[in-house]
């Protein structure tokens, strides 16, 4: 399986956990840009940076990477994060951009 093929697995995973948790979901599909997924409901919005990787030593993200996440403009009401899927690890580990 491509990394491509393997990412968009786990982001239309994520999106089915969001979604099971009421929340609605779009999935930005083969965008480069920032965010791979926006979640909102009734009271949150999110914008998440999906990131599937092979163990905890591995969930880094650049100096760069963070600090375009960070210069990103999103509503006040909006939370910028990071969801790490590590293979064979059930759940996600969430970072917030601040």
């Amino acid at each position: 399986m491509s990394k491509y093929s393997l990412g968009a697995n786990i982001e239309r995973e994520i999106k089915t956990h969001l979604e099971e948790n009421n929340f609605s979901v779009i999935r930005s599909a083969g965008s480069k840009g920032c965010f791979d997924i926006v979640a909102f409901n009734n009271s949150v919005l999110k914008f998440i940076q999906v990131k599937y990787v092979k163990d905890k030593k591995h969930m880094k993200v650049t100096k760069d990477e963070y600090a375009r996440l960070k210069k990103m403009i999103v509503p006040d009401i909006a939370t910028k994060e990071i969801w790490f899927r590590i293979k064979k690890v059930k759940g996600y580990t969430i970072f917030k951009v601040h």
